[in-house]
């Protein structure tokens, strides 16, 4: 027999590693406090140690929203609910990208202008002080309850501190936060700069091919902001090296399976990211498989006699979900062939399992 199939598939691993990145992302929150504490410690009082306090909570709130995530993947899962819980791992990859990256660059820079600031206009300060300007700021607290974010909350109390912000009211300090911490005024040309080239590096050691890291950096035409870029970046990653996982997986199945793979057997075809792998039996049957990096994949399997096609098919599917964590979903016969063995199916797939 022969017959082509089209199908879905999503793995685990895709999820692992979206949360292991959304947490090496908020790292960028420990590197604002450990500046803070370090390069301000005589700018420290009770309104900073809340302000340490608010970052340190913001982390942990998400943190905990991560591991959540991160806990649910099991081999058991569905292909839909594994589907759900990726957009879930995405959705907080790109809210610790803002937060860890974009708005902890603003708060460190709040930082540095605040002490500077301070420093300069020391005595002009305390001249203010003592003539009761600091009564003004006494509503801070209250005012501050009726912030919802965390991170204009922190930036507020930051830029309530620089002397060249005392003439502004607590709504204006408010809006200039809000306007400080948006990923587009948030870091300096030269800060977005070190970002953009550190991406670049990422992808091109990852090997995501050139038309996409196009893509990712987007043109003058149509510029990226940095956010943007950062996580269409990590997607191109992850993609890739979910494809790696997802190949390795093709080989070790279909090995296990009486396959003989050949190195030469596997290449990358250029004109349409994917990567083609030919395998063989001693007895002639062939199977073909061709990955792409949009996790859609061909697989093709010939010269059999019977239903010993249909025999390796199964146990291969069967294998991909219980041991390499491959879900498959939305299965649809394309063609078939009763008296010849072609089996060919086109998969899409998103991983399941760590390594």
């Amino acid at each position: 027999m022969s017959c082509h199939y089209y199908a879905d598939f999503e793995m685990l691993s895709h999820c692992t590693e979206l949360c292991n990145l959304a947490q090496e992302r908020l790292c960028g929150i420990d590197q604002a406090l450990d500046y803070l504490k370090e390069n301000a410690s005589s700018f420290v009082d009770d309104d900073i140690a809340e302000l340490i306090n608010d970052l340190e909570e913001s982390k942990a709130s998400l943190l905990e929203k991560i591991r959540q995530v991160s806990s649910e993947a099991n081999t058991e899962m569905t292909y839909s609910a594994i589907q759900s819980l990726i957009r879930d791992a995405r959705s907080l990859l790109h809210n610790a990208n803002d937060i860890g990256v974009i708005r902890m660059g603003a708060i460190k820079s709040i930082i540095r202008e605040s002490l500077d600031a301070s420093i300069a206009n020391h005595t002009d300060e305390l001249e203010r002080m003592a003539k009761g300007y600091a009564r003004t700021r006494s509503e801070l607290p209250d005012f501050l309850e009726t912030v919802p974010d965390a991170e204009v909350k922190s930036a507020v109390r930051l830029l309530s501190r620089n002397p060249v912000y005392n003439d502004l009211s607590l709504g204006e300090l408010k809006q200039l936060a809000e306007k400080r911490l948006h990923p587009d005024m948030a870091l300096s040309d030269s800060e977005k700069m070190i970002i953009k080239n550190k991406i670049i590096a990422e992808m091109d050691e990852h090997n995501v091919d050139k038309e996409t890291m196009s893509f990712v950096m987007g043109d003058s035409v149509t510029p990226s902001g940095i956010l943007e870029i950062l996580n269409a970046s990590d997607e191109a990653i992850i993609s890739e090296k979910i494809r790696k996982k997802a190949i390795n997986a093709i080989i070790s199945n279909i090995v296990d399976k009486g396959f003989i793979v050949d190195k030469k057997n596997i290449r990358f075809l250029r004109e349409e990211n994917s990567v083609k792998i030919i395998a063989m039996k001693p007895g002639g049957q062939r199977a073909e498989f061709n990955i792409k990096l949009d996790g859609s994949f061909v697989y093709k399997f010939d010269e059999y006699e019977g239903q010993a096609c249909q025999k390796d098919l199964t146990s291969f599917i069967d294998d991909l979900n219980s041991i390499y964590g491959i879900k498959i979903g939305n299965i649809t016969e394309t063609w078939s062939n009763p008296d010849k063995v072609s089996k060919m199916s086109y998969q899409k797939m998103d991983v399941m399992k760590g390594d």
